[in-house]
């Protein structure tokens, strides 16, 4: 994680180092000496540096792949300048060109202080400046603690009477979320072990609150795809996707998103690892691609929400109410009764609730669905007029789809894939002639509908004279777990009655090797396969 530092006595009396600290806890100043005083991160490493040249030193340090073990993820920026009124909510020079730098390093993801502006207008709206309006960042408002005596009440996190709100100029959704950013324990710049009491306040509290969390799920992410990593925008559209909605219904321009919520956005994931992958999506629009449509399926029993997010080019430098949205994508999800089209707001009208329609200043857009009839449901995304950088990355996600919905073990994303439509493949059906039957081939990660396409030994070695090592290979497959067995016999009923040689091998691990002389012959063995937990 990356903390630009900035003097002592900003918003509320808050320094860079108190911050790493706060998101991160043991690693930093903190020393573990206060466990009360943990942060959201403990065991992540802190890059910390200066305010005056952070776009520099983000641009030399910001991640654009997957696996990228010397660049960071995730950034946190609580600070700001201090801009006359008439400049907040406008889109100036640094801030198009932090969502350059953004659009370039795709899994970056910067969490920027929404401000301490509130009291600064007679309204309270319109108090978001500098980095806050980038399209690109997690812009972090801050309301009270929502945990009370270890339970979380969501109607404790009220807003705060300082916390910056928006729109900006050309009608954006800010902030985006809402973390606790109120009366908070943290370190203290006295000492190396010196902390402050329910003393820090500001958005400047909140924001390494959301970014310590969101560094957890970058690791959770890393843990359970192989190294892999999402794109900005889908840690973005994750984050709030999952947010539990505050203030008006759905979006508004004090709580934003809603206040975030690490572990629902955990159990999105793991859902997601655990083979529901309907329900995070990445994909790419171009001139030749312009549409892409996923066809889903709601029980009925609960609500259906989906998120769409990308992250934008940068725009020209505006201080009008002209969009500064570059390429407009558009969500839409249509069912047997209708279309429903995504939350939009009023600029004009900032204290009014969300309506649903085009939209076209945000870069994150969402459809929900309270009460939706049980049955099929398209979602596309697609986007309006032209595409400059010929074309666009964006992420999905869907909540309120089933993982099985017809109940017969094979998730409907699979289904889907090769069949399209949930119900298309009966588990004891071999579709494809090749001796599996469907669940098989969904258990052992092949294609149901290819007869070349089937899970095998596919090579087997014996070493001088015939004996040992005797090395078995296959084709792995991610999310697979595989186990070789032996046998003497193949009347054996289960088939290693005799003997289990590997234990559990879990992916990539595509071959063993037997090291013993097999004095009984014939032998035989037997690769399994199980799907992961």
């Amino acid at each position: 994680m990356w903390f630009p530092c900035y003097h002592e006595g900003h918003g509320f009396g808050v320094h860079g180092d108190k911050l790493s600290c706060h998101a991160c806890g043991r690693n930093a100043r903190a020393s573990g000496q206060d466990t009360d005083a943990k942060g959201m991160a403990p065991a992540a490493t802190i890059y910390s540096y200066g305010w005056e040249s952070d776009l520099y030193e983000m641009s030399s340090i910001a991640a654009n792949a997957p696996g990228q073990s010397t660049k960071i993820y995730v950034s946190n920026h609580s600070y700001g300048l201090l801009e006359p009124e008439g400049y907040f909510g406008a889109y100036m020079t640094d801030v198009d060109d932090l969502d350059g730098l953004v659009y370039g390093n795709e899994y970056y993801l910067p969490f920027v202080a929404a401000g301490n502006d509130q009291d600064l207008s007679v309204t309270g709206y319109d108090t978001i400046a500098y980095y806050g309006v980038a399209k690109n960042v997690m812009t972090v408002g801050a309301v009270e603690d929502a945990v009370s005596g270890e339970a979380r009440e969501i109607a404790n996190a009220a807003m705060t009477d300082f916390s910056s709100w928006g729109p900006v100029d050309d009608g954006r959704i800010k902030p985006d979320i809402v973390a606790n950013g109120y009366e908070l324990k943290s370190t203290s710049s006295a000492s190396d072990t010196g902390y402050l009491q329910w003393g820090w306040s500001g958005t400047s509290m909140a924001t390494p609150n959301a970014s310590g969390s969101a560094a957890l799920l970058v690791e959770l992410y890393k843990e359970l795809f192989s190294g892999g990593a999402m794109r900005a925008s889908t840690l973005k559209g994750l984050i709030i996707h999952t947010a539990d909605d505050l203030g008006n219904p759905g979006p508004d321009y004090k709580f934003g998103w809603g206040l975030m919520n690490t572990k629902a956005a955990a159990d999105l994931i793991h859902d997601v690892a655990l083979g529901n992958v309907l329900r995070m999506q990445e994909g790419t629009l171009s001139e030749a691609n312009p549409s892409d449509t996923y066809s889903i399926y709601s029980t009925g029993a609960e609500a259906l929400k989906v998120t769409l997010c990308w992250t934008d080019p940068a725009a020209n430098e505006n201080y009008d109410t002209l969009p500064d949205l570059v390429h407009d994508l558009d969500l839409r999800v249509k069912g047997a009764n209708g279309t429903t089209y995504p939350y939009k707001l009023n600029r004009d009208i900032p204290e009014n609730n969300a309506s649903q329609g085009e939209n076209n200043v945000d870069n994150v857009e969402q459809v929900y669905i309270e009460f939706p009839d049980a049955g099929s449901y398209a979602v596309t995304v697609d986007f309006d007029g032209l595409l400059p950088g010929e074309s666009q990355n964006y992420s999905l996600l869907i909540s309120g789809i089933p993982s099985d919905s017809d109940t017969d073990s094979i998730p409907d994303f699979w289904e889907m894939q090769y069949f399209g439509s949930t119900t298309g493949a009966l588990a004891s059906q071999d579709s494809d002639g090749d001796g599996a039957d469907n669940l098989t081939e969904y258990i052992s990660g092949f294609d149901p509908t290819d007869p070349a396409s089937v899970f095998a030994i596919t090579t087997q070695e014996a070493g001088p004279n015939g004996g040992a090592p005797f090395v078995i290979t296959w084709d792995a497959v991610e999310g697979r777990i595989y186990n070789v067995k032996r046998s003497h016999d193949l009347l054996y009923d289960p088939f290693a009655e005799n003997e289990t040689l590997s234990g559990d091998l879990p992916y990539p691990a595509d071959s063993f090797t037997d090291l013993v002389e097999r004095v009984t012959s014939p032998v035989f063995y037997q690769v399994e396969v199980r799907l992961a937990d």
